[in-house]
């Protein structure tokens, strides 16, 4: 790897791009700050190294030893590769850009496939970091390219595993790569008649290309780390006065020379005609006094900018946020991310200005230790000004200013302003949220301002794009036991412009099925009040209407509903309501009507890993529901009854084992506890009784076909009582297909308690196909004990895995 040269910047750090030079300072050496000021200061105690010789700089030979200081802005990002010019510039010929550019998941016609060996450094974190870094690894899976295409690959991998080293603290490594041909090539020239070409050479795109159709090179890695980096001292200083006076000082201590860096002098002579005579130019004297001034007015520039920089004394709270530490190694993620998490504290403490530069680096090779040096600006500490709304056309701005929990004279907060999106975001209402300062600052009364001494406000301007009103959906689904369903869905997601939200849904059911004797239909309206009375509280309502022609009863049936749901943190949430329903239910020939108040409460644990899109499956966390719902069915008569409800699920990944890729390989978990308390089986009307079997319980056996039956029929009695088990796995194969394989056991019983009657086990699985909106999973399950007249299998096709 070639070593950077002193007056060079050290290579950047790697996985994400630089963040830019701090205010065009391209990496101030100490040794001009020795000019006009002593840099006598370092956060922590550690004391500054002696500067260099003033305005000297040190070629260092590729390999060579290092003993000058070498500077560097540092920043995680890809280094640039021996791809790129001196500028960061594309170099890739015509030939390579095309290449790269070929119609996906179809190799180049000249397609060149490689193998890849990367031989370890002995440090598995650092293994880890230079094959995540690397493209020859992540796209050795990819259609192959052809040889100018690999051959630009194999460059930039260069950059790319530098930037590994760096990452991990490594700054004086060698990176070898070998490229070796199945048999040495026929025909041509030397040096193409090689088994094997350094990764570097000039002609290893025409090695490449002179290779017969169809070979396979071998690609060998070798990585020698070198020493690991400690953070000898740390800088914070202020911002200097200018930003061209800190470019004209970061010139002149790069180059120091009088005339290093500018442009020769430059002499205008007024024309008096066509017949003036042409000018004479300048002697050598007056230029030499012309490039003296110019160097001298340099000199004074620089030396005003570097008295305006001084060190920066970091408050006990900004030292604890910044969390950087003389001694530790010099890895380039976490000295970024302490700028970071300075710059966030800042920010959050009413300095909306505060600036904190990418922090440069300074290599001493001879001590393997490196200075981290960066410049801050704190600004004026302030308030939040006034705040103005633009583009919400169907949302009143009254909704939200109270939704989105900013208020003017607050200290100034980036992390509550990005919480105020975050609000408003979740309302579903906008597609777009755009938050920004809104400049020229403001000077308040005291009585405006929250915070006692500050007057200084800056305003903001939040500009919103609304989003589609309206939707309009359809569901299909379809068992074998239930048969196929059918519906659409319409709603208004702002009904008022408050956000209030109308859905309205017809769906058909019973199409089909081994439990079903006819069509049904479930017809429902929502009302949804959002945050009611206060945030994150959601009033809502429902009328429903529902027929359902199962083998176990015939019901229909209208529902009455008004209830809350309120989170109470991320992962906890209640929902509490009051319902009446009137019914006719016939089971076994014998009609009935029943009207039935409830008052349902519910708590819901939900910290999975696909929470912002159920849809998905998830991978880990536990999602569990636990439900009391007191009821009272009036027919001749009151009777009372409790029924009680449970329901867990987790998910592991067996990543954390270390024998599966992340996310690929998942096991899922699900139990089910149900119990009625207060009231005997035939005392319950029959749809409130507890059953089992069917998708949501117990697969291979038909819907309610788990428990007692009437009368060694297949009609369901239900029970009070029931417990459910699953275990299920999940496993991703290709980009977009995976498949599932499941057991689930259960039992319904006339018991009060879960765990009696007798246990069904049905096993199956099925095959996954993922798509933008969830994957679409096709399973087939068989009872292991099958009932009498029991199903022989069950097909089940729907959207989204199961649980």
């Amino acid at each position: 790897m070639p070593t950077p040269r002193p007056d060079q910047p050290a290579r950047p750090f790697p996985h994400h791009q630089p963040l830019g030079r701090a205010w065009g300072l391209r990496a101030l050496p100490l040794a001009l700050l020795g000019w006009c000021v002593e840099p006598t200061w370092a956060l922590g105690g550690a004391s500054t190294p002696a500067p260099a010789t003033p305005g000297t700089t040190t070629p260092v030979m590729e390999n060579a030893p290092q003993t000058t200081p070498q500077q560097g802005t540092l920043a995680t990002g890809p280094a640039k590769g021996a791809g790129q010019d001196s500028g960061g510039k594309d170099t890739q010929s015509g030939k390579e850009k095309a290449q790269e550019k070929a119609k996906p998941n179809q190799p180049a016609p000249d397609a060149v496939r490689y193998k890849l060996v990367m031989k370890p450094t002995g440090n598995a974190a650092l293994d880890g970091a230079l094959q995540a870094s690397s493209e020859l690894k992540s796209l050795l899976t990819a259609p192959p390219v052809g040889p100018f295409a690999l051959a630009g690959r194999i460059r930039e991998d260069y950059g790319r595993l530098d930037g590994a080293l760096h990452s991990e603290g490594y700054y004086s490594g060698t990176i070898t790569m070998t490229i070796t041909a199945p048999k040495p090539p026929q025909g041509g020239s030397a040096p193409y008649h090689a088994p094997s070409v350094d990764g570097r050479d000039p002609a290893l795109a025409m090695f490449l290309a002179s290779l017969p159709h169809g070979s396979t090179v071998t690609i060998t890695i070798a990585v020698q780390p070198g020493p690991l980096y400690h953070i000898s001292s740390i800088l914070v200083l202020s911002k200097p006065a200018t930003v061209a006076g800190a470019a004209a000082a970061g010139a002149a201590g790069l180059h120091g020379s009088e005339g290093a860096g500018g442009a020769a002098p430059t002499t205008l002579y007024p024309s008096s005609g066509a017949s003036a005579q042409a000018p004479r130019p300048p002697s050598k004297a007056a230029q030499a006094a012309a490039a003296a001034r110019q160097a001298a007015q340099r000199q004074a520039e620089t030396c005003k900018t570097l008295e305006s920089i001084h060190p920066v004394t970091l408050t006990p709270l900004e030292a604890k946020a910044f969390h950087l530490k003389v001694g530790e190694p010099a890895k380039a993620g976490e000295i970024i991310a302490a700028r970071t998490r300075l710059l966030a504290y800042l920010q959050n403490d009413g300095y909306a200005l505060a600036e904190v530069t990418v922090p440069e680096g300074i290599l001493h090779p001879a001590t393997h230790g490196l200075t981290v040096r960066l410049f801050m600006d704190r600004g004026p500490r302030l308030i939040i000004g006034p705040i103005t709304l633009e583009g919400n056309k169907d949302v009143r701005s009254s909704y939200v200013r109270r939704i989105m929990g900013l208020h003017e004279g607050q200290l100034y907060q980036a992390a509550a302003i990005d919480q105020s999106r975050l609000n408003l975001g979740a309302t579903g209402l906008f597609s777009s949220i755009m938050t920004s300062n809104n400049p020229p600052l403001l000077s308040v009364p005291p009585k405006d301002s929250a915070v006692k001494g500050l007057t200084t406000a800056m305003p903001l301007k939040i500009t919103f794009k609304d989003a589609k009103r309206y939707h309009v959906s359809g569901e299909v689904g379809y068992s074998t036991d239930l048969g196929g369903r059918a519906g659409v869905h319409w709603s208004d997601k702002n009904v008022l412009g408050a956000g209030q939200r109308l859905n309205l849904a017809a769906i058909a059911t019973g199409l089909g099925g081994s439990a079903q004797q006819g069509l049904g239909y479930d017809i429902y309206a929502d009302y949804d009040v959002p945050n009611y009375g206060m945030i994150n509280r959601t009033l809502n309502f429902r009328v429903e209407a529902l027929r359902q022609w199962l083998y176990s009863y015939h019901q229909t049936a209208w529902f009455a509903k008004a209830g809350f749901s309120q989170p109470i943190n991320d992962d906890w949430s209640v929902d509490d309501s009051a319902m009446v329903e009137r019914e006719s239910i016939t089971q076994f020939g014998k009609k009935r009507g029943y009207f039935i108040a409830f008052l349902p409460l519910t708590a819901t644990f939900n910290n999975t890993d696909n929470k912002a899109n159920p849809i998905e499956p998830a991978t880990s966390g536990i999602r569990a529901t636990l439900g009391a719902t007191p009821a009272v069915s009036i027919r001749r008569g009151a009777q009372f009854y409790l029924p009680l409800m449970g329901q867990a699920a987790t998910y592991f990944d067996l990543n954390k084992l270390g024998i599966a890729p992340p996310k690929r390989s998942i096991l899922a978990f699900r139990v089910t506890l149900g119990s009625i308390l207060g009231a005997n089986v035939w005392q319950i009307p029959p749809d409130q009784r507890l059953y089992a079997g069917g998708a949501g319980t117990v697969r291979g056996f038909r819907y309610q076909g788990v428990g007692p039956q009437w009368k060694n029929t297949k009609y369901a009695i239900g029970g009070t009582s029931m417990d459910a088990g699953t275990i299920e796995f999940r496993q991703r194969l290709f980009k977009k297909w995976g498949f599932d394989l499941f057991t689930d056991a259960g039992q319904v019983s006339e018991h009060a308690t879960p765990g009696h009657g007798k246990v069904r086990v049905g096993v199956g699985g099925g095959p996954r196909y993922f798509t933008p909106i969830g994957p679409i999973r096709v399973d087939v399950a068989v009872p292991l004990d099958r009932p009498h007249r029991g199903d022989h299998w069950e097909l089940y096709i729907g959207l989204g895995e199961n649980f």
